[in-house]
């Protein structure tokens, strides 16, 4: 806008032979184009560098995935140059007020629904047309405009989304936003303080938030988790509209009520956590699943509260019951025996087996 040129003139001629609109910028930027841009104007390379979702490495995740999905970041659906999913959000006041209005990046993450400055409802999709937000489409395909006069518009109706009134955030959603408040510090300081006192860096701390979310989106338990808390915190019991697996891929309504619950679920930790998931009977297996590495803080509780191992019987406990089947004419099996021991299934299938050919080899030397 500030060059008077369409957008992708200016691109080829200030990033040559790079890929920018056909693919998520925001996560795949490369070095070559961010020593470009500080370069250009005058910014050091760590002021560019963190206007980029890497810049989360460390505090959000781990590693970011440049092509793929990432924990947190809200996918755009990019197919060629257009965008099919809602990976972008923004505030309607935030935008009207900026004197050079600019998209937020933390706008890209899933847990975040609501401005914490205008305390409103952010929005994922433009209300007129329900099209994802496009900000740099503006002169795209219109052949005789030299420009875009603004990043604020729709790119399909114009709407201008500054004009919008959003949403005020009350009830419940006043609870919503401490929480989200709550993420936010301790994403900034790359670390977050449990009401029990404990400290522990924000990486070790979200891949627990995104299980618990999880757990209450789909799952064996999801429905009955979500009707027990949102007994207890006093909401109408709710389902996401969405069958989506991955929370990046729920709607920003879904999303709303979901991180509400979770973060009250891990809320004075860990008692409350403990008492909900003893209520559930939920055990450690189904607590411990899909986290790639589950971190101490958290395994720690769930082992010394929710871990039932079976117990597994002695040699000489298989060889007595074998015995007894024998002498009453039993059939001998792996069937036979578990069930006279009220053993489960997987002690018949990963245990006992295995005992009983060494049970057979035993006795035939």
């Amino acid at each position: 806008m500030g060059n008077a040129l369409k957008l992708h003139t200016f691109c080829s001629l200030v990033f040559p032979k790079k890929d920018i609109w056909n693919r998520d910028i925001d996560k795949s930027v490369d070095s070559d184009i961010l020593n470009i841009l500080a370069l250009k104007t005058a910014t050091s390379y760590k002021t560019v560098f963190n206007t980029s979702l890497k810049a989360y490495e460390g505090s959000l995740f781990e590693k970011i995935n440049p092509y793929g999905n990432t924990l947190w970041i809200m996918p755009l659906g990019i197919f060629h140059r257009t965008r099919r999913k809602f990976g972008l959000q923004l505030c309607t006041k935030c935008i009207s007020e900026d004197t050079m209005p600019y998209y937020r990046r933390k706008w890209r993450l899933a847990f975040m629904t609501l401005c914490e400055i205008h305390k409103i409802h952010l929005i994922d999709k433009c209300p007129d047309c329900n099209e994802p937000i496009v900000f740099f489409r503006n002169e795209l395909g219109k052949r005789h405009k030299l420009l875009s006069e603004t990043i604020t518009k729709c790119s399909k109706c114009n709407l201008e989304w500054g004009n919008i009134i959003g949403e005020q955030v009350k009830g419940i959603s006043k609870i919503a936003l401490n929480y989200q408040n709550y993420l936010i510090s301790g994403l900034n300081e790359s670390y977050f303080k449990l009401p029990n006192n404990e400290y522990i860096f924000s990486v070790l701390y979200f891949p627990v938030l995104h299980k618990i979310a999880s757990m209450l989106n789909l799952g064996r338990k999801s429905n009955e988790m979500r009707k027990e808390i949102c007994h207890e915190v006093g909401i109408d019991y709710f389902s996401p509209k969405s069958t989506e697996n991955y929370l990046e891929h729920l709607s920003i309504e879904d999303r709303d009520k979901l991180f509400l619950l979770s973060c009250w679920f891990l809320d004075q930790w860990p008692e409350r956590f403990i008492r909900i998931c003893s209520k559930l009977n939920l055990l450690s297996s189904y607590l411990l699943k899909d986290i790639r590495k589950n971190p101490f803080w958290y395994w720690k509780v769930i082992n010394e509260n929710f871990y039932r191992p079976n117990y597994v019987p002695s040699f000489i406990e298989i060889e007595n019951t074998i015995s007894l089947l024998s002498k009453r004419g039993k059939n001998i099996s792996l069937s036979s025996i578990s069930e006279y021991m009220g053993k489960s299934d997987v002690f018949r299938k990963r245990i006992l087996s295995t005992y009983l050919q060494d049970f057979k080899e035993h006795f035939s030397k």
